[in-house]
């Protein structure tokens, strides 16, 4: 169209040349023509813009804008050249603002053209995402500058807000709003609009409500710029996400819903986040949850989460204490790597594979060197876990599995809160307990070597003190009444004092043991007649001194068949019955002190304990049956009590070093048969009362030794 008007003006010039140079006859012509009625006031918006001002003119001219902030374009002409552009920036200001042009003439006329650019739509409030009200009744003011007339609009849902629902314009004031009580446990969040006159939206801002009780709606976190991060997504979290905010120090993730989950990848990266609080109704994060939050230095396993997925904390470096909290059911592969210092286990650790060192695992690229467990702990939980050095046993840990503690190679110390809840504990295999790697056992937070078990436990469970071997002594109490399978199998330097409630013992329960002292306090029944067997009491340990208590009152068969490591026997004098091959085949064995109780030495009892020399049998002992002392070759005398009664066959059968026997009672004692003292060599001889040589001499089946029987003055 304005090149429409510039082909007028050319023609209108040709008649106007003269009116140049004489305006008066023109009826106050100043020799130029405005072609568009609206350039002949320029309005400009607050965004700026420019206009082209097309004009006719019969002469040259010069065009002068009166402020800076107005543009011209070109500045000067003539009468080929009949237009300019006028251009004005942005403009923020509240008020509008005006200014002009000057048009000169070369004929010496002007013409002046005013400029206006409008004001720019004001709305100031606080620089906050934003604005935060206690769970209760209450009241904020937003501070708020503004140049233009809005309304206040309150979502309709958010019956709990109210407002003034409008403001005028150039008002310096607040806006008040007013909240009712919140005594849920969900935060509210409403969006509140600002309308301008034609109703559209120009402004928007949050006011969140704090829940009177822990929200279930909220996340928290602290962020170490002061901002709010990234999220991988929104989705997933069991409930829709309503706001995201940073203000007082915290950020504030709200959703519509009590959250459940935090999904996959969620705050994957977010290497800012120096804490953060989840609802207590989250059950599970997801894999890779909070990978890479390296900043974060504790871990928001708080009690509830049932599930941890894969690699859920991985390099989360910051942390040095890890807790898992009793609720959790699953755990994922790798789910701590890059996390080192102390973990504590509240939860039940699963089962394992068996490769300890395939990704696989729970625990793979992390560096704990310090575990607590309270709970079951799974087969394989911490096989071939290198970085562990320390491993404390809290209370009623109720089980550990097989291979549990397997090739921990740098463990040194193993720390018990409690024995009783130790004895207790059930262990799968020697492999399970960490004493099998010879660690330094810890009690109330001392080294122990003096082990004292307490008197309400009653069971020492399997493998509970295996291969303990900085036990100098181990002593139980008479509430004990059975040990497990290899409970103190490889204790190879401690002394054990057994109470007297013992009444079973398991396979292999002092299988290498190398004590120099064991007191037993129990009656000890009768065992298998295959003395390898591995359920035998006292297979494979190897004691030197061996003590039976005062409330021992018998030594069941085979008791210490073939233990050649004892060389000394102490009876109390509570001991009234030794059992057949009680002490057969005990090689070493060179001393016996029997108590003054014992009344029954049965068949086989000392069968050839070859190292025996001096027996002095008690006054009280009624029956010495066959065979108790037969082929002990080195025994060269031994003494029979006024109280014996009966001996029995082939006592001193091939005792060849033999050469006294001392028979102290007056009255002969009836012997088994014929062979009673039939084997012994011929210069060995019987010592008895001088008064009784007659008796004896006569006696049944004593006249048949009666040219090796002399009297002796007891």
């Amino acid at each position: 169209m304005k090149d429409l008007f510039r082909i007028l003006a050319l023609v209108a010039m040709v008649f106007g040349m003269v009116a140049c140079s004489n305006d008066d006859e023109n009826n106050g012509y100043l020799g130029i023509i405005i072609t568009d009625e609206e350039d002949k006031n320029l309005v400009f918006g607050a965004d700026g813009g420019s206009e082209t001002v097309v004009f006719t003119v019969a002469c040259d001219w010069q065009v002068t804008p009166y402020d800076e902030w107005v543009e011209v374009s070109p500045e000067q002409g003539g009468i080929y050249n009949t237009y300019f552009i006028v251009k004005v920036p942005k403009y923020d200001g509240v008020e509008p603002r005006d200014s002009h042009l000057l048009i000169k003439l070369a004929n010496g006329n002007a013409l002046k053209i005013p400029v206006t650019q409008k004001k720019a739509n004001l709305i100031e409030t606080p620089d906050a995402e934003a604005y935060t009200m206690p769970a209760e009744h209450s009241s904020i003011d937003i501070p708020i500058t503004t140049n233009v007339d809005f309304d206040v609009v309150v979502p309709a849902d958010a019956t709990w807000l109210e407002c003034s629902s409008s403001t005028r314009a150039m008002e310096q004031a607040k806006l008040t709003f007013t909240a009712l009580a919140n005594t849920s446990n969900m935060m509210r969040v409403a969006v509140v609009g600002l309308l301008d006159e034609e109703g559209k939206v120009f402004q928007r801002f949050t006011i969140v409500q704090a829940s009177l009780y822990e929200a279930v709606n909220e996340i928290s976190y602290h962020s170490s710029e002061y901002r709010t991060v990234k999220l991988s997504s929104t989705e997933g979290f069991g409930a829709s996400m309503l706001t995201h905010f940073y203000g007082d120090e915290c950020g504030y993730i709200v959703f519509d819903d009590a959250i459940t989950t935090i999904p996959d990848d969620a705050f994957n990266g977010c290497n800012t986040i120096e804490s953060i609080t989840l609802p207590e109704q989250v059950v599970t994060i997801g894999s890779r949850a909070f990978k890479g939050c390296e900043a974060l230095a504790e871990l928001p396993l708080r009690d509830g989460i049932r599930v941890v997925g894969d690699n859920a904390f991985e390099g989360c470096t910051a942390v040095d204490e890890v807790t898992l909290p009793a609720s959790v059911e699953s755990i994922g592969s790798g789910v701590f790597a890059y996390c080192k210092g102390e973990l504590t286990t509240y939860c039940a650790i699963p089962n394992q594979s068996e490769d300890a060192t395939a990704t696989s695992h729970w625990l793979n690229g992390s560096t704990f060197d310090s575990v607590n467990v309270a709970a079951r702990v799974g087969a394989s939980a911490f096989a071939a876990y290198t970085p562990l050095q320390r491993v404390t046993f809290m209370n009623e840990v109720p089980s550990v599995g097989s291979s549990a503690f397997a090739g921990c190679s740098n463990l040194c110390d193993l720390y018990i809160e409690s024995l009783v809840d130790w004895c207790a504990v059930s262990f799968g295999n020697e492999e399970s307990n960490p004493m099998h790697l010879g660690v330094t056992i810890n009690i109330d937070d001392e080294p122990i070597t003096e082990l004292l078990i307490p008197s309400k436990v009653q069971s020492i469970g399997k493998y509970a003190f295996y291969n303990a071997a900085s036990l100098e002594s181990i002593t139980l109490p008479d509430s004990v009444t059975s040990i497990g399978q290899s409970a103190f199998a490889g204790c190879v330097d401690a002394d054990f004092n057994l109470g007297s409630g013992i009444a079973a013992v398991g396979n292999d329960a002092f299988k290498g043991c190398k004590g120099n002292n064991l007191r037993i306090g129990f009656n000890i029944p009768a065992q298998t007649a295959n003395t390898e067997a591995r359920n035998n009491w006292f297979q494979g340990s190897e004691f030197v001194h061996i003590w039976f208590g005062d409330k021992v009152t018998s030594i069941g068969d085979m008791a210490f068949g073939a233990y050649d490591a004892v060389e000394s026997i102490t009876l109390s004098d509570s001991v009234e019955y030794i059992g057949e091959a009680a002490f057969a085949q005990c090689n070493n064995l060179a001393k016996i002190v029997f108590g003054n109780g014992l009344k029954t030495i049965d068949k086989h009892a000392f069968y050839m304990c070859q190292s025996l020399e001096m027996v002095e049998l008690p006054e009280g002992l009624t029956h010495l049956n066959g065979y108790a002392f037969n082929g002990c070759g080195s025994l060269l005398s031994i003494v029979l009590p006024r109280s014996v009664e009966y001996l029995g066959e082939y006592l001193f059968d091939y005792c060849s070093a033999l050469t006294s026997i001392y028979c102290k009672p007056t009255t002969p004692p009836q012997l088994g048969d014929r062979y009673a003292l039939s084997g012994m060599p011929h210069d060995c001889r019987i010592y008895v009362p001088e008064s009784a040589v007659t008796s004896y001499m006569s006696a049944d089946i004593w006249s048949n030794y009666a040219n090796i029987i002399e009297g002796y003055a007891y």
